[in-house]
């Protein structure tokens, strides 16, 4: 039995959305000393609300500056692991405040089960 294993680094995924003729735009993890330096208004990272706003604000200025280059017709979220857990709060903040209207988000491997929180949810109901 075969069995194909990938892993993504930020590069990699990069690199494929380029090729399939995307503009991608990346950003630090909110947990790394840059981000914390740079761009984060509480400079205590791990607080998903405050990581999300900090990078809902980066992610609007990064739009903007893209916009005086290019014609931006969509825009799509995704992250990877941690980046997985930050784009479901950034998306989740966008709903609310829908300064970027992110036409579809993709989280890939976040660091929560779906499933078990779909469970969660459904108990509740």
């Amino acid at each position: 039995m075969e069995m194909h294993i990938y892993y993504f680094t930020r590069r990699t995924l990069a690199m494929l959305l380029k090729q399939a003729g995307f503009h991608v735009i990346t950003l630090s993890s909110p947990s790394s000393h840059d981000f914390i330096v740079a761009a984060s208004e509480s400079q205590y990272p791990g607080i998903s609300e405050d990581d999300a706003r900090d990078l809902y604000r980066v992610m609007q200025m990064a739009l903007q500056q893209a916009r005086e280059r290019i014609t931006v017709t969509d825009v799509y979220l995704t992250g990877y692991s941690l980046g997985g857990l930050h784009a479901a709060f950034v998306s989740h903040l966008d709903e609310q405040e829908q300064a970027i209207g992110f036409r579809k988000v993709l989280l890939l491997n976040p660091p929560v089960s779906l499933y078990t929180s779909a469970l969660l949810l459904d108990r509740l109901v």
